[in-house]
This record gives C-alpha cells, structure tokens and sequence, in this order.
C-alpha cells in the first residue's frame, strides 16, 4: 500500500502554501514538506511535525463521491434547461431504471460456463 506523508511547518515568509516532495521509502512511503506562513500561529511549538497518511482506498472515495454528486448536478441543470419534470430530470434515467437487470444479466453470464446455467446448451461440442 502507497502512504504519504506531509510534515506541516512554519515557512515564515511563504505567503502561499508550498508543497515540496521529501523523499520516497521503501514500501511506498512519500514524505512531503508542507510549508506556510499561516501555520506560524497555528502550529504550537512543542509539537513538532503532523503527519497524515492517505491510502489509495481513501483516495478514490475522496475522488468518487464528489465526482457522483458532481455528476448528477450537472446533470440536473441540463435536464431542467431543456425543459424536463419528474423522473426525466434524472440524467440517463433510462440506464439507471435498467440498471438492476444489466445487473443480474452480467451475473447470469459469468455464472453459467460454471453452473451449466444459460440457455444457449451450456457446453462445447467434444473434438
């Protein structure tokens, strides 16, 4: 699993964050240096560095969650433009009411070469 890690520190004179890459270890460790004059006052001194450690899971949640509202918002305003009520504001409401059935299709396909399911004989001609 890939981790980063940012050392946040005072950067008296950095009026804009500054993000520089430290170094990278073993095992997929990235260290960064976050430096930014705002972090003077807020950072006590007894406490010298925090880290934050961010995985690929938490990535793409961070990534896919804002992506899907994002999505249907967009989605939404178009659908409200060209004039749509009801359920038609939903975008591609069409594959989403379809959606459970392309479900258990795909289900019913990669089960049937293993549970002799399908209707289309459920085995190859012998050689």
């Amino acid at each position: 699993a890939r981790r980063s890690f940012f050392t946040l520190k005072c950067g008296k004179g950095y009026t804009e964050p500054n993000v520089s890459f430290i170094d990278e270890h073993p095992g997929g460790r990235y260290n960064f240096m976050f430096l930014w004059a705002d972090f003077c006052d807020q950072i006590p001194s007894s406490v010298p560095t925090v880290s934050l450690a961010l995985g690929v899971g938490t990535i793409l949640l961070i990534v896919f969650f804002p992506a899907v509202v994002l999505y249907l918002v967009v989605g939404v305003v178009i659908q409200k433009v060209r004039g749509r009520e009801g359920m038609e504001i939903i975008p591609n409401v069409e594959l989403w009411l379809g959606f459970p059935g392309l479900v258990k299709d795909g289900v019913g396909l990669i089960l049937s070469p293993c549970c002799g399911g399908g209707s289309g004989g459920g085995s190859y001609e012998k050689l």
